[in-house]
């Protein structure tokens, strides 16, 4: 079963981190009109902190391997390899 105590606790933070990372004070930084490769870094900026913050979120609540990655055979009704 899942640590849902650390999983929450995890998912407060990177909240935060999305708060801090795209607070207008720091996304004005990005806004005066540069752009890299015809794209502007506003741009680049909102859409590079939005995968990051799905990644880690998607990595902090992905389930664990069934078997705890074990093995790599099945395993039957009553725990023996079929």
């Amino acid at each position: 079963m899942a640590d849902f105590p650390r999983i929450r606790e995890r998912s407060v933070a990177f909240f935060l981190l999305g708060v801090i990372l795209l607070n207008p004070p720091l996304l004005s930084l990005f806004g005066l009109g540069q752009s890299l490769g015809g794209i502007p870094l506003l741009y680049l900026w909102l859409f590079g902190v939005w995968a990051l913050l799905i990644a880690l979120i998607g990595l902090t609540t992905r389930e664990p391997p069934p078997h705890g990655g074990e093995g790599g055979g099945e395993v039957g009704g009553e725990g023996r390899r079929l």
